[in-house]
């Protein structure tokens, strides 16, 4: 039987590098199908797209902006909706730029993929957008929105209790990490605040970013380094 190759799928704000996870992403590309970036604007004036494009190139992934997002409409249900619309694979995974995962992972992963219809990390009652598979047939099935309900849940909330009678599993917390607050933090830093969320993680996370072999922006290169010397 042939080894099963979800297409990955992620938004990601264009103002924005996430070193460590484009290092991961490069060490386990033989582990995915497509991969499908969708560049967000979060209206910042800083644009790493061009920068990606040529640093990501190796790793076969495929890239565009978002579409316009109206008023009424939701960013990331947008980018979710577009990115949908090249996947191939019968399985799809959805994450985030602040995920890692541990070894056992991927065997886990795998082994569970023969028994229900779709996996997730959970982050307290919540299925967090940071990892999520789910087979392809069986979200087509959903309302496929990705989006919040304003003042009341976050993302992927709808698709959640869309699915809420669907067979799952959870994958063990100790399989994997998330950084909450990674962007945000990346965000104040930019801005020469220091306010950080979780700053002994965000630490390690900025040592591990300036050890990676994939290529550095030398703008954020140094502000990666403006942040160890002030530490």
């Amino acid at each position: 039987m042939a080894e099963i190759l979800p297409d990955l799928v992620c938004a990601w704000p264009q103002h924005m590098d996430y070193p460590l996870w484009r290092q991961q992403l490069r060490n386990n590309r033989d582990k995915f199908n497509k991969v499908i970036v969708i560049f967000t604007n979060m209206n910042v004036n800083d644009n790493y797209r061009h920068f990606l494009t040529q640093a990501m190139y190796e790793d076969n992934v495929m890239m565009m902006p978002n579409d316009i997002v109206t008023g009424e409409e939701d960013w990331r249900n947008v980018a979710m909706r577009k990115a949908l619309k090249y996947v191939e694979s019968d399985w799809i995974w959805f994450t985030e730029q602040d995920f890692f995962f541990k070894d056992g992972f991927w065997d886990t992963v795998k082994e569970q993929m023969k028994k229900v219809g779709y996996i997730r990390a959970m982050v307290g009652d919540r299925m967090h957008p940071c990892c999520v598979f789910i087979k392809r047939f069986i979200l087509q099935q959903t309302s496929m929105n990705f989006g919040v309900i304003r003042d009341v849940s976050d993302h992927f909330s709808v698709l959640q209790k869309d699915l809420e009678r669907v067979e799952h599993f959870d994958i063990p917390n100790d399989l994997w990490t998330h950084l909450g607050g990674l962007s945000q933090n990346m965000f104040l830093l930019m801005n020469g605040e220091s306010n950080f969320y979780m700053p002994n993680e965000f630490d390690k996370y900025i040592l591990d970013c300036l050890e990676v072999s994939v290529p550095l922006h030398p703008n954020f290169k140094s502000l990666l380094e403006s942040y160890i010397r002030i530490e």
